[in-house]
């Protein structure tokens, strides 16, 4: 039976460095990501090329109460390095199913599956919040943040019919980061058998990652 053959190693890193308070400011500084290697070679179903990816993100937190007031916000900004090469597939005709292929073998039978992708992706993000202890029971919270997403192989490369939903998926290399900006605000009630919260929650989208997928007959 033909299928996806997927061999993804991954290694995230994740360095923090808390600072010593001073004058009642927390300091927070770290950097986390993650590297991985996928190989696709060896499956009858080639959705996805095999690829290379490196994620970066350093980020600076910072907190502090004043008086019956919790302040907290942060900065990030996050580097995807992402490459893959291209890849040819043949049928062949033992199986009638997709291999991967040589390109520079003289197969006339290869065709191009995958062309060669290389990009880097970037966007920065934070938050500003801040809770208002009115007494013991009522707080009062809003905050304000950026996010960022990078796009996925999935999202940029996929190219062939995914074997878990018998749909066609073409990747769109020209996509450029998603970011979003969110604002909330909420009232919270804290008693001794009752908790009420009521909140307002806004939040706008740019650059949605929209698949494009038809159906397969």
């Amino acid at each position: 039976m033909a299928g996806p053959y997927l061999a993804l190693n991954t290694l995230t890193y994740d360095l923090k460095f808390h600072f010593a308070e001073y004058r009642g400011w927390a300091f927070t500084a770290g950097l986390n990501g993650m590297y991985q290697v996928n190989d696709a070679a060896k499956g009858t179903e080639l959705v996805i090329p095999s690829y290379r990816q490196f994620d970066a993100g350093p980020f600076l937190h910072v907190k502090k109460s004043v008086g019956e007031m919790d302040l907290s916000g942060g900065v990030r900004y996050d580097v995807r390095r992402y490459s893959n090469d291209a890849m040819y597939t043949r049928v062949d005709p033992a199986t009638g199913f997709e291999t991967a292929a040589d390109a520079g073998s003289g197969d006339t039978t290869a065709v191009k599956q995958f062309d060669a992708y290389s990009h880097t992706f970037s966007g920065g993000s934070g938050s500003l919040g801040a809770a208002w202890n009115l007494n013991d029971r009522l707080t009062l919270k809003a905050n304000i943040g950026r996010g960022y997403r990078a796009p996925t192989a999935s999202e940029t490369t996929a190219k062939g019919v995914h074997p878990g939903t018998g749909l066609d998926q073409l990747g769109d290399q020209d996509l450029k980061p998603e970011f979003n900006l969110q604002e909330d605000l909420g009232l919270f009630y804290a008693g001794t058998h009752v908790t009420v919260s009521v909140e307002a929650f806004n939040n706008n989208i740019s650059n949605h990652h929209v698949h494009t997928v038809w159906d397969c007959y």
